[in-house]
């Protein structure tokens, strides 16, 4: 999962086959979500800002298995720190699901979940002092079940999770970011084959705080993971830590750009099929040369990627649908996946601040095709927001349509989902950052690009649980 820059942690007072490793990343980098191995990618989100037995902000996780219909939502489940065989208890400000990240960590065909919870504590600590956490959540015939949890040694671990591949063992390892430093810092976590308990690593950096996301941009069989912060004077930048020591390692980290590179969310996938994944950046605020928002895209290359993009997109790049506004927030989160079936994966967009007509920040999200060279601006992109024709859903103030974006075949028809949380949904607070209750739109794939017939909303209501404001797919698990 990846955190946003500049938004702060939540304080709500009231987003199988079981032969062979289930999680590994597939064409496009994303990693599978099948808890109970019956060959069909789960749902799962979060909201970290729920009341839990009266513990405002305590937070939950929600899963929903995939089927050949889509999402089954008789199978529904939400697991929070009480719940049964979850370490570790509710209190207020928790923020359990603040971030998520899918793999088999264990590797024995199911996928396991991290999450994290960056205000978990234990005993009289001050929420600003909370160490913070990151559970790992087991995948098993029944879904998830064991956990095991390891508490942050600093401040705030869990504001990020990631799932990265570092030494080529063929189980990914858990890397989470915390607030070490005002830069952040990333930690390593690993689990044993066949085991279920999470191991603490050595490793460690002094960067890293958001927008995590890792593959192997290289082409060397080792994840490398990307990540980024914001730099003492407000810069934003990001980095990549090279896999191919097996481990995370500042003296072998590329530095591409320099200061304003970074942005909020990161996609990493091979976009043109070369056996190196690409690396996307979205940029929703670059007040110097896109004040509506930007998407880089940094080619994979052996030996690290270049300090220029290969491509910038805005919604002012011919063929782009869309028009280029201040405050659109283009880039606010980016996924790529799959959603034609030709092999070459797609590239989704969200611009949770793009007006429609007079309503402000009511959001949308862009699909751009994907082909043997890459991603194709000039024809084919789609642009959805709730007035879609055929969208369940209306356009309202603060929506935000396009906070969180993720592209999974949850079918397993070969084309994936697209999933858009609206965290702003229902929204009834004044003022920044406008929480409401939140909500998840899921979008069937087809041969042509998302199809509208069949889409479907999401809310917490629909796991028999509505905390106002909590908000409802903040997270997506990715």
């Amino acid at each position: 999962m990846r955190i946003r820059k500049g938004w702060a942690v939540l304080a709500v007072a009231a987003t199988v086959v079981s032969a062979g490793p289930a999680a590994a990343a597939d064409a496009s980098g994303v990693r599978k979500s099948d808890f109970n191995g019956d060959g069909y990618n789960d749902f799962v989100t979060s909201a970290p800002g729920a009341a839990v037995g009266g513990k405002a902000g305590a937070g939950y996780v929600a899963v929903m298995p995939g089927g050949p219909d889509g999402l089954v939502t008789a199978q529904r489940k939400v697991i929070t720190q009480s719940s049964t065989g979850i370490p570790g208890d509710p209190d207020v400000n928790d923020n359990f699901g603040y971030s998520l990240a899918v793999g088999d960590f264990n590797g024995d065909g199911f996928s396991d979940l991290a999450v994290g919870a960056p205000r978990d504590r234990v005993g009289a600590v001050a929420v600003d002092q909370a160490p913070g956490s990151v559970t790992v959540l087991f995948g098993s015939p029944t879904g998830l079940g064991k956990a095991s949890r390891l508490m942050g040694t600093t401040k705030q671990l869990g504001l990020a999770v990631t799932a990265a591949d570092m030494d080529g063992n063929g189980r990914p390892d858990v890397v989470a970011t915390e607030r070490a430093m005002p830069e952040g810092g990333m930690r390593r976590f690993t689990v044993a084959a066949g085991a279920t308990t999470l191991t603490r690593t050595t490793d460690a950096t002094t960067f890293g705080l958001h927008g995590l996301a890792a593959g192997d941009v290289d082409g060397d069989g080792r994840d490398d993971v990307v990540f980024q912060y914001t730099a003492l004077g407000g810069a934003p930048m990001f980095g990549v830590s090279h896999g191919g020591k097996g481990k995370l390692d500042e003296s072998a980290t590329w530095w591409p750009g320099g200061p304003y590179q970074g942005g909020s969310d990161a996609a990493v996938g091979d976009l043109d099929k070369d056996g190196k994944a690409e690396i996307v950046i979205g940029r929703p605020t670059n007040e110097f040369e896109a004040p509506g928002g930007e998407v880089a895209i940094y080619k994979g290359r052996v030996g690290g990627i270049t300090d220029e993009p290969q491509k910038v997109i805005t919604q002012s790049t011919a063929g782009v649908p869309g028009v280029a506004e201040d405050y659109d927030k283009f880039g606010s989160s980016v996924a790529i996946g799959d959603v034609t079936g030709d092999g070459h994966p797609e590239l989704a967009i969200g611009a949770m601040g793009e007006d429609q007509g007079t309503i402000q920040d009511a959001g949308s999200v862009t699909v751009l095709r994907g082909s043997a060279t890459g991603i194709v601006t000039a024809t084919g992109g789609m642009l959805l927001t709730q007035d879609t024709a055929g969208m369940p859903g209306v356009s309202e103030i603060h929506d935000k349509f396009g906070y969180q974006v993720g592209l999974v075949d949850y079918t397993k028809d070969k084309l994936a989902e697209l999933t858009v949380s609206a965290n702003g949904e229902n929204n009834t607070s004044t003022e920044w950052p406008y929480y409401g209750d939140g909500m998840v739109s899921f979008v069937r794939g087809s041969a042509t690009g998302p199809t509208v017939t069949g889409a479907r909303n999401l809310f917490a209501g629909t796991f028999s649980s509505l905390p106002a404001g909590s908000p409802f797919g903040y997270a997506l698990g990715r």
